[in-house]
């Protein structure tokens, strides 16, 4: 059991995350001459050797951060990740269901995959002296007998509002031991089905109602793997209890914050059902709408109207035959005249101006001709059944009219209120991070001004919060 070789969880955009966001400029010092210690904020110590940790982490995603620049991310993520538990409180920022991982779980994958990417050479060579895997580790290894699981499980008759296991289930489950592990003469300890059960989200407890044994004990080893790395990093890492728990801080807060925006709608989609973004789109007023309607007009076109024409027939044989040979350079309107069963087979099938919102617009095919671009021609469509007769058609535009929604529009209404509450979310954010960072003591050393100010004003805002089954499991 090697190993994994996976990154840990999107470090980079998590750091990146925090600066993206933009304020006032900040007056940090750096003045901090303590040796070891990298920052302070108020009480909270940062030393050299957590940010060579979480620098090395950030080097793996897509954004390759400077060292001053993970720096300012943590003393972000350490600010509004506390401002976030005092206003809203832990429970209404880490995502806990009955779907997802469980966020200890979630934290704690976190931190084993941060040492495991920053420590790689180190963890490689301790494994290269147990045969390059853990499994010498092991011993005891016994896997659920395919009889066995019923006594873990409800009955299958039993009905369930979610995929889990029997109380008495996990009271037995508790004491069923799937394998053994021993690291060194003090380290040693076992892993229970109930300890592979608490670190599942609900695709692995239906693995687990499903009877898959193989899986199990699959997720047992990464249990091990998980340990392993939490020992070795206490044991051999260099890294102090505080800075070892200043790490699994720093990396609590930035969910914290993930938790934040994502509740008041920063890292939320504008459509998303967000109750902070409601609440702020129902406040926005009549002439808020009118002026972001005026300054961005080109957002609210539309089609007025499509010229269109047709080609009716019996069956999807002879449309595809048509539509080949229209391919080739035959005249769409010469093969309407011709092949046609539809009225207006002798004016080249043409359905003349289908204008929105207007009473010729009834049919079916007009809704399709609204999406279709000028001078193309439609595969061959199945038109619906009229009398238990269903036909075959092909499609083409001549000409389409654009125009806009009218200001006064229930289109204009909504999105330019989405808009503008999300805008509105964003600076309320800005404000919050401004103040935080001007009223708070923060310290660095000298090294980490870098060679860019602590740039406040301007940043690429979230689009998205990751979710619990991004999070990569150790060994997987």
């Amino acid at each position: 059991m090697s190993l994994p070789s996976r990154t840990p969880i999107r470090i980079a955009l998590a750091l990146s995350l925090s600066l993206a966001m933009s304020g006032l400029q900040a007056d940090p010092r750096y003045d901090l001459k303590t040796p070891g210690v990298a920052a302070t904020v108020g009480k909270v110590v940062f030393t050299q050797k957590m940010l060579d940790v979480m620098l090395k982490s950030s080097a793996q995603g897509k954004v390759q951060l400077s060292r001053p620049e993970v720096m300012r991310a943590i003393v972000e993520g350490q600010l509004l990740g506390d401002f976030a538990v005092k206003k809203y409180g832990k429970a209404a920022l880490l995502e806990d269901n009955k779907v997802s991982f469980k966020p200890d779980v979630v934290l704690g994958n976190e931190f084993t995959n941060m040492i495991q990417v920053a420590f790689r050479p180190e963890l490689q060579q301790v494994l290269q002296k147990t045969g390059g895997s853990l499994d010498r580790t092991l011993s005891g290894e016994d896997p659920v007998k395919a009889l066995e699981w019923a006594q873990y499980l409800p009955p299958p008759e039993h009905m369930q509002l979610e995929i889990r296991m029997s109380d008495k289930g996990l009271a037995l489950a508790e004491k069923r031991v799937l394998l053994r592990y021993r690291f060194d003469d003090k380290t040693q300890g076992v892993v229970t089905l109930k300890d592979v059960y608490h670190i599942q989200n609900v695709q692995g407890r239906n693995e687990m109602v499903n009877r898959n044994s193989d899986y199990v004990q699959q997720q047992a080893r990464s249990i091990v793997v998980s340990r392993f790395v939490d020992h070795w990093t206490r044991n051999s890492s260099g890294l102090s209890a505080a800075e070892i728990q200043g790490l699994k801080d720093a990396i609590r807060n930035k969910a914290y914050l993930d938790g934040y925006v994502t509740l008041i709608g920063i890292a939320a989609d504008i459509h998303d059902d967000n109750q902070h973004l409601k609440a702020l789109a129902k406040g926005v007023t009549k002439q808020e709408v009118q002026a972001y309607y005026r300054q961005n007009r080109d957002q609210f076109k539309r089609v007025e109207g499509v010229r269109a024409r047709h080609i009716v027939v019996a069956d999807e044989k002879t449309a595809a035959q048509l539509y080949e040979r229209i391919q080739k350079g035959e005249k769409f309107v010469d093969l309407a005249a011709k092949y046609s069963l539809a009225p207006n087979a002798k004016q080249g099938g043409d359905l003349g101006w289908i204008e929105a919102n207007k009473q010729n617009n009834t049919q079916w095919i007009t809704t399709f001709a609204f999406l279709q671009s000028p001078g193309t021609v439609s595969r061959p469509i199945r038109s619906p059944a009229v009398n238990g007769v269903a036909r075959w058609e092909l499609v083409t535009i001549d000409e389409k009219k654009e125009g806009y929604h009218p200001v006064d529009s229930s289109t204009v209404k909504y999105e330019a209120s989405q808009t503008i509450a999300r805008q509105k979310a964003i600076a309320e954010y800005r404000a919050v991070r401004s103040r935080l960072l001007k009223t708070a003591d923060i310290r660095l050393s000298a090294d980490l001004k870098g060679d860019s100010e602590w740039d406040m004003k301007e940043g690429i805002l979230p689009s998205s919060k990751p979710h619990n089954h991004d999070h990569d499991q150790p060994g997987h």
